[in-house]
């Protein structure tokens, strides 16, 4: 038909342009026109007589309506509407529909927003913004059939886009249309100053007010003479990628509401799958763990801090077997704080996801104790009842410890046992935390504030003032180590300390072995003076002296109490005394280290100080229980031995001296790079180098006050916090990432 349709029109323009040329003929020569009109007149005949049955076959075939008793029904049509419509509510669990719920009614707030921008480029005081204004919306897309009023957002032109659970769907129309995971959308909120050149929404908050006609330096142009001045005021922005949208609404406060609510959607409604690289980073932060309960469990000290806290007080152990059995309290323990980290990241416990794929592999690992956990076994894995064991594990607790008012209790015991290895449990706490809370990509407002408290936990890490029957003003330290060699060994540069150490031990054998033999033995005395500036490892080498002598059959406990002049001395007549026998009592069978002792004397002799009152008594108690006490006494040198010369009992019984040098560059370096590898964590080549200068510069230009490993400790806690503000901004994290120190992280 189309054929014959373009031979008639190629017939009929043939025969307007001969009549066309026959009219100009005519003028130009009468007879010739007349001949060319004749030709025409036979050619449209014969034209008229081929097109007449052609029309018939190309006219259109009219449409029949069928018989009204064949029409289907309008009842027939919303039931055949309702077949081709998709549920989406069927996808989700009860968990995904409340968290839809909710960032539903975020967004219906959000509607009400008096003002609604839609920029092409971020807010300015000092730039005019492409701005146009929007309205949101709810309603459905195609055949999508929902329960919620879904949210709508508008774009350029007539482009809608349309929220839900697990897709955001950009549409143009309603067959030109793309569908965005909602895993792949990030939304980004923040508060940005907004200047109004029209009337305040009501919803906003006015900071500050700018000038129509400003300076090139921001003051006003006085050269206008009508420079009225605009509102500035807060507005919330959320910046949406992938899909390109930037909004600027008046009303912060649900504005920043909507994009919380965003984020636990998201966090809820997707599920993502496991990958390899995920999977390494939360397995190696869990065997890390692992290492530290391997060390906990073969240190004999340390089940006596458990058996002192938890142990002696059960009641519900009629066979004796949780005593007996120390490392199932300590499996228990590391489980109780894992489990609590998990909760306060407000995540549902669902082993099959991939959040709760580390809380699986914990459980797995401590509990039913399995060691080849591969990624090839995690489906496996998955299949079994971890929930059951969360169960007993609760019930444990429960049962054998009881209610504690601590935060985590693995965590509550190292702080009585070693404030460093309670600062490396924190540290992995917050790395399983911060892999979880980013294993789908977002962080919620809950999860980041977790995140921060854990960070802060680990900032705050110190040892354990003890308040049972003692002062406030001390500390104790239980022995640290079954081998004390081993700790004095391993401990950085201190050559002649060790030396030192090492001959008063030898000595002690000696004389030791003499009086076993029947011969005579010099008359030792085990008090120090530890003499050098703050920093250089005093405390450290009185806690290993004090267990070296318990080794030696000195002392019963080997127990160490740190004080100073505050832990000794009171403020009113009598006090003294009594405040002094209380710490001494506290150091009984073990080592009394006092530190900055030189103190107790005042430099301005006044009477009212009660100093040389605290001497006195510690010296009848040195001599009272001389078979119980050893008293270490620290200071800067020269202070030191002004102090020790002062008092005659003092210098008849503190005849030993031990220095302890500054560290030098190169050995600073290594206390820094020693707290690395304990925690975890490796430096770039680059940053080595900058730290290898730096710590050279500063012991070049050090003073007596040098803080020396202190300053160290506070450079390496300084840099673990800045690398954690750094990493916070990533969602996918690799073990590499949280290994690794960059130059960003050390600012010197």
């Amino acid at each position: 038909m189309n054929s014959t349709m373009n031979k008639s029109k190629g017939c009929s323009c043939l025969l307007v342009t001969l009549f066309m040329v026959s009219v100009a003929l005519f003028f130009v020569h009468h007879l010739t026109g007349y001949i060319c009109f004749a030709m025409s007149a036979l050619l449209l005949a014969a034209y008229l007589i081929w097109r007449k049955p052609s029309a018939k076959k190309d006219r259109p075939v009219p449409h029949h309506k069928p018989p009204v008793e064949q029409r289907q029904k309008p009842s027939n049509r919303l039931e055949e509407l309702k077949r081709i419509q998709t549920d989406i509510d069927s996808a989700m669990d009860e968990s995904g529909k409340e968290a839809f719920s909710h960032f539903c009614a975020q967004f219906e707030e959000l509607l009400f927003s008096q003002k609604i921008w839609l920029t092409a480029a971020s807010t300015s005081e000092s730039k005019s913004v492409i701005r146009k204004e929007v309205l949101f919306n709810v309603g459905a897309f195609g055949n999508l059939k929902s329960e919620f009023d879904i949210p709508v957002l508008r774009g350029d032109g007539d482009r809608q886009y349309y929220i839900y659970p697990r897709y955001i769907i950009k549409a143009l129309s309603a067959t030109d249309f793309e569908a965005i995971p909602v895993e792949d959308v990030n939304i980004t909120y923040s508060r940005t100053r907004f200047i109004e050149s029209d009337v305040v929404p009501g919803d906003s908050v006015v900071v500050d007010y700018k000038y129509t006609f400003v300076n090139k330096d921001g003051s006003p142009d006085k050269e206008v003479a009508e420079n009225p001045t605009m509102p500035i005021a807060i507005y919330g922005e959320i910046a949406i990628a992938p899909l390109g949208l930037t909004f600027l609404i008046s009303n912060a406060e649900a504005t920043e509401k909507f994009a919380d609510a965003f984020k636990v959607l998201k966090k809820k409604s997707s599920k993502s799958l496991i990958d390899v690289p995920y999977f390494n980073a939360i397995h190696k932060a869990v065997e890390n763990f692992y290492t530290l309960f391997e060390e906990l469990k073969n240190d004999a000290n340390f089940h006596t801090v458990i058996h002192e806290t938890f142990l002696s007080k059960i009641k519900h152990d009629p066979d004796g077997q949780m005593l007996d059995r120390k490392d199932i309290v300590l499996r228990n323990l590391f489980c109780h704080d894992i489990i609590k980290c998990y909760a306060e990241l407000d995540n549902p416990v669902d082993f099959k996801t991939k959040e709760g794929a580390g809380l699986l592999i914990f459980i797995a690992r401590f509990i039913t104790r399995q060691h080849a956990i591969s990624f090839d076994k995690l489906e496996t894995l998955m299949n079994t009842s971890g929930e059951t064991e969360i169960g007993k594990i609760k019930d444990f607790i429960t049962l054998h410890i009881g209610d504690i008012d601590e935060t985590f209790l693995v965590s509550y015991l190292l702080r009585k046992y070693d404030a460093d290895m309670k600062k490396r449990y924190l540290v992995l706490l917050y790395r399983f935390a911060s892999i979880t809370a980013k294993a789908d990509g977002t962080i919620t407002k809950q999860e980041e504030q977790w995140l921060s408290k854990l960070l802060n936990m680990e900032k705050e890490v110190k040892k354990e003032t003890v308040t049972h029957k003692k002062p406030d003003e001390c500390e104790i330290f239980q022995p640290i180590n079954k081998n004390p060699h081993e700790e004095l060994t391993k401990l950085t540069g201190l050559t002649s300390v060790k030396n030192e150490i090492t001959t008063l031990e030898n000595f002690i054998k000696i004389q030791q072995a003499r009086a076993q033999q029947g011969l005579k033995a010099s008359q030792l005395s085990y008090h120090v003076v530890f003499t050098g500036n703050p920093g250089t490892g005093k405390t450290t080498v009185a806690r290993i002296v004090a267990e070296i002598y318990k080794g030696l059959g000195i002392l019963r406990k080997g127990h160490l109490v740190e004080t100073d002049r505050s832990g000794l001395v009171a403020g009113y007549v009598g006090q003294t005394a009594i405040k002094t026998n209380e710490i001494i009592d506290s150091a009984l069978d073990g080592v009394l280290f006092i530190d900055e002792a030189y103190a107790l004397v005042a430099d301005s002799g006044s009477k009212n100080d009660f100093g040389a009152e605290a001497i006195a008594t510690l010296l009848k108690r040195m001599e009272d229980n001389r078979d119980r006490l050893v008293v270490i006494l620290a200071g800067y040198t020269n202070e030191m031995k002004k102090f020790i010369n002062s008092n005659p009992g003092l210098e008849s019984r503190f005849n030993r001296y031990i220095e302890f040098p500054d560290y030098s560059a190169d050995e600073l370096y290594q206390i820094f790079d020693y707290n690395l590898k304990k925690c975890d964590y490796h430096l770039t080549n680059e940053v080595a180098d900058i730290l290898n200068a730096h710590f050279q510069q500063v012991v070049a230009a050090k003073d007596r006050n040098f803080g020396n490993a202190r300053f160290v400790r506070n450079l390496f806690e300084k840099t673990l916090e800045r690398q954690a503000n750094r990493l916070a901004k990533e969602t996918h994290l690799t073990p590499e990432q949280l290994s690794e120190i960059h130059t960003e992280d050390v600012k010197i």
